[in-house]
């Protein structure tokens, strides 16, 4: 059997809710892994995709794609019931450092899974970031996951102690500049 059949029968299980083994898992990972090192931070997605192709999807990284997240929600135990190791927890979420920061719909719209950051003021700076690694406790990698808009001028400490809040005005101005 070749390995795109391999991948697709694999894809298939998962989509019936079924098991796959954890050699499955390393290949799905590896062929991810290889897909998203390509992508960049802000992945440019036009709306007619979504109209003429509903069944795919942009992934962006959110601020639950961690490992230290994971361990607190549960993903880390299910993995460890399943599977009877930690193997198939640390391959995903060696792919979530993969996926990327934000996206742009139609050159209009910028999507990111928190908010925006006091350090970064343009698009060209999210490029920079290297993104395969575990999220940050602080930095701009952490608050474009962890930051919430607000009704509020400016920029404030977030109650969630990561990230910022910020408000109407933050947007506008990053808007205009980028």
């Amino acid at each position: 059997m070749s390995g795109q059949s391999d991948l697709d029968r694999q894809i298939e299980q998962l989509r019936a809710c079924k098991l796959i083994t954890e050699d499955e898992v390393k290949a799905l990972c590896a062929k991810a892994r290889e897909i998203l090192i390509e992508e960049s931070n802000v992945q440019c997605v036009d709306s007619p995709v979504t109209v003429r192709y509903p069944d795919r999807i942009t992934l962006i990284r959110g601020n639950h794609e961690s490992r230290q997240i994971t361990m607190v929600y549960g993903f880390y135990e299910e993995c460890l019931r399943k599977y009877g190791s930690a193997m198939v927890w640390r391959q995903c979420t060696e792919i979530f450092d993969y996926l990327c920061l934000s996206a742009i719909i139609d050159g209009r719209i910028f999507c990111v899974h928190g908010g925006l950051s006091p350090t970064i003021t343009t698009l060209d700076q999210i490029r920079t970031i290297d993104r395969k690694q575990e999220v940050p406790h602080d930095g701009p990698m952490c608050d474009l996951l962890w930051s919430d808009p607000e009704e509020t001028a400016g920029w404030g400490v977030s109650p969630r102690g990561a990230g910022y809040l910020f408000g109407s005005d933050v947007v506008a101005n990053f808007n205009q500049v980028s």
